[in-house]
């Protein structure tokens, strides 16, 4: 009898150790990073070089510490702050700052301003092209995007995008990608000529925002806040491959090619995690509850963490409360 009951046991803990196994470890929210200060934020960028977060929030852009979570700069007058580009090559930094149409240049390693660009109306989304070696600052009452040298801090060109640019990513290839949200439509600029050579169209219901890009693959993963869902795009024809859903109000979209899974950031309060399957099938895995108002997000790829700006909302006031921004850290 005592050795049945053994066997049992033994077999019980066995079979328990084998479903553990099986069963998928799902994204956590892991911590969350209180910042000072209060007004509204935008979007984030990660420094990976110097381990640095860099965030908007009202009329400045803080820098956090990666792994400490503790401020260690701070970059003032940058009215209306909406995106962060780094410019490692020219120790400088970009801000968009849409109160006074204009870009605000600042000193990598001081944080201190060292120059204002003047741009088209309402700048928001920006990157760095390290294959052109340019700045490109999308306007979104403007339709346009400005596009700067870096080195000299000058305009070298204003180019056309016929509709509202919402969010933009280089393929680091001679290509640049945006969403023009208000026509439904993924614009594809040549980086170096400075000419539209594509148009794709994903339907005037859509309203796509955020983008990523699966390079290996030739998809853009593209968030529409219209039908909420996430399409899936080939970069090359502008054929939609596929179609997933996602929560509401989602302005942020990443791929982690060295784990095959999508992210894209709600602002209702959550993140839907899409597995790719194969480049043209997808299935959601989760639906992360993380906090009203997370709806920008930065990946860092080396430790397959996802960081997200957000604040302690009050639907009495129907506001969010002083005092109470953060950015919450997801993993597993």
């Amino acid at each position: 009898m005592k050795i049945f009951s053994f066997i049992t046991i033994l077999f019980l803990v066995w079979g328990s150790n084998i479903l553990a196994q099986q069963m998928p470890v799902e994204y956590k929210v892991q911590k969350s990073i209180p910042v000072k200060g209060n007004g509204s934020w935008n979007k984030l960028t990660l420094d990976y070089s110097k381990q640095r977060i860099f965030v908007t929030h009202g009329d400045c852009v803080q820098v956090i510490d990666m792994k400490t979570g503790d401020q260690v700069g701070i970059i003032n007058h940058t009215p209306g702050a909406g995106g962060i580009a780094v410019a490692h090559d020219f120790k400088k930094g970009f801000i968009t700052a849409s109160k006074i149409d204009s870009v605000i240049v600042f000193d990598l390693d001081s944080y201190q301003v060292t120059d204002r660009i003047p741009t088209g109306k309402n700048p928001d989304a920006i990157l760095f092209d390290q294959f052109s070696a340019r700045v490109f600052a999308f306007n979104t009452k403007g339709n346009s995007t400005t596009v700067i040298d870096p080195d000299s801090n000058k305009v070298v060109s204003t180019v056309a995008l016929r509709g509202t640019p919402a969010y933009a990513l280089t393929d680091v290839s001679g290509s640049i990608y945006v969403t023009l949200q208000n026509l439904g439509i993924i614009a594809k600029l040549d980086a170096v000529k400075l000419d539209i050579r594509g148009m794709f169209p994903l339907g005037p219901d859509k309203q796509p925002t955020g983008l990523a890009l699966d390079k290996g693959n030739d998809n853009l993963f593209c968030s529409c806040i219209g039908t909420n869902e996430l399409v899936v795009v080939d970069r090359y024809s502008g054929y939609i491959v596929a179609t997933v859903p996602i929560g509401m109000h989602c302005e942020g979209v990443c791929f982690m090619p060295s784990i095959n899974e999508i992210f894209t950031s709600n602002g209702e309060g959550s993140i839907t995690v899409i597995h790719q399957d194969t480049p043209d099938k997808y299935s959601k895995e989760q639906t992360l509850i993380t906090k009203r108002g997370a709806r920008t997000l930065a990946c860092d790829y080396v430790h397959k963490s996802i960081y997200l700006p957000t604040a302690e909302f009050n639907d009495e006031k129907k506001d969010f409360d002083p005092n109470s921004f953060q950015i919450i850290m997801v993993s597993k």
